[in-house]
């Protein structure tokens, strides 16, 4: 638990909902949509959303003070 008390819910509890959310309809709307896409479309779309959802995350859950702490070995490392 964080220190923040004892809550029992978590701002990553949020992370884990949208992430079983985009697996459970990525199947089907994939093949719905690579009728109509080229597969290196899908893939650069799935990837522009995720980083998207990231970082909308960051911004909102202010831990951007954190990440901008980083060292540059750290922040390639994680690429």
């Amino acid at each position: 638990m964080s220190g923040k008390g004892n809550s029992t819910f978590r701002v990553e509890f949020v992370l884990i909902f949208i992430a079983t959310f985009f697996w459970a309809v990525g199947h089907p709307v994939g093949r719905f949509l690579l009728d109509r896409l080229h597969p290196f479309q899908l893939g650069a779309a799935n990837l522009g959303i995720g980083f998207t959802g990231v970082f909308v995350f960051v911004l909102i859950s202010g831990r951007r003070k954190a990440y901008a702490a980083m060292s540059k070995k750290d922040v390639l490392l994680s690429l």
